[in-house]
């Protein structure tokens, strides 16, 4: 990579664009909105069409690791996708892995949120509430998937007594610690659910050809044990590339 002189760069944030050294005080949203307007006004053809000469899903290809990773997971989640699911992941390493399942395969919509402006985790628990809720009432949801993290869902893990007594019949996958298996003993006794424990691809994989678990036709939790240290190939090259970019304006 190339040093770079700092007036050559624009650097566009939420609340503010930057180009070179001068700030200026202006919401995204709203200068989008101006240079798409503009775009449709110059009616702009572009002058080449580069060609995309590597893999939009490198991690299709990895090989069986000999332990349930980070990478395999988010891969292997791919194609068990299908028109109608409404995803709502997690801050962190979900809302980083979830772009690494392919999508290709899927003939209609699948609905797929997170957000990582405020970094505020276990918004995902609660969101997932009020978004299945609503997809239900629009007629728009089929499966309802929720995916978060144990710190995470253990600073809003009532909610699951809302999503239980809605019979949303949620998904939920969720990474270590507690006795997941009673929650939906605790909030709802009487609802019939599902728990299954994944600590090894060959787990994964027979989830993912698990008929019954593909149909979705009551709560289900699946229990991740993944390495504390694992993290998706998104965060590892995204950091790489801050020191990176850090780097070069020094």
């Amino acid at each position: 990579m190339e040093k770079f002189k700092a007036d050559g760069v624009i650097d566009i944030q939420r609340f503010m664009t930057k180009i070179g050294e001068t700030d200026y005080k202006v919401h995204n949203r709203y200068l989008l909105q101006r240079l798409i307007a503009e775009f449709k006004k110059e009616s702009l053809k572009p002058t080449s069409q580069a060609k995309v000469t590597w893999s939009q899903y490198p991690l299709d290809s990895m090989s069986m690791p000999k332990k349930l990773t980070q990478d395999f997971l988010w891969a292997t989640l791919g194609p068990y996708f299908k028109p109608g699911d409404l995803v709502i992941a997690e801050t962190g390493t979900s809302a980083y892995g979830l772009p690494a399942s392919n999508l290709m395969h899927v003939g209609g919509l699948v609905e797929m949120f997170s957000q990582t402006v405020f970094g505020s985790i276990e918004f995902a628990t609660g969101a997932a509430l009020g978004a299945f809720v609503a997809g239900r009432e629009k007629g728009t949801l089929k499966r309802g998937i929720l995916i978060t993290g144990e710190g995470s869902l253990q600073l809003t893990v009532q909610a699951f007594s809302d999503l239980m007594r809605h019979d949303l019949n949620c998904s939920s996958s969720i990474m270590m610690e507690w006795d997941y298996a009673k929650i939906p003993k605790l909030f709802a006794p009487t609802k019939k659910f599902c728990y299954y424990s994944i600590k090894t691809p060959e787990d994964l994989l027979q989830l993912m050809k698990d008929e019954e678990f593909a149909t979705a036709d009551c709560t289900q939790i699946v229990e991740l044990f993944l390495d504390r240290h694992d993290a998706p190939h998104a965060v590892l090259t995204t950091t790489s590339a801050i020191e990176e970019f850090n780097r070069l304006k020094e």
